[in-house]
């Protein structure tokens, strides 16, 4: 009987061994997990910013171009082309 006792003790002390390693590396992984989820939302903001900025550019792209096409065909005009 006090061998088995013995057993006992000693497959509850792996096991406790087992269950310990096993919280910290479930909380190793939580960690990774909350720094993973900050990166990814400052990831978010920054692509959110660079969306306003192209929408700008965009814009500003878009007034150019028809500012290029009214001048050009002023330049046609003036020019004589296309008589």
């Amino acid at each position: 009987m006090f061998g088995r006792s013995r057993e006992h003790e000693l497959v509850l002390a792996e096991h406790s061994g087992w269950i310990a390693k096993l919280r910290d590396a479930v909380h190793a992984d939580e960690q990774r997990l909350r720094m993973l989820e900050r990166q990814v939302s400052a990831l978010e903001g920054h692509l959110a910013e660079l969306m306003k900025l192209y929408e700008k550019l965009d814009a500003q792209l878009a007034e150019v171009r028809a500012d290029l096409i009214r001048l050009s065909s002023k330049v046609d005009v003036i020019a004589g082309v296309g008589t």
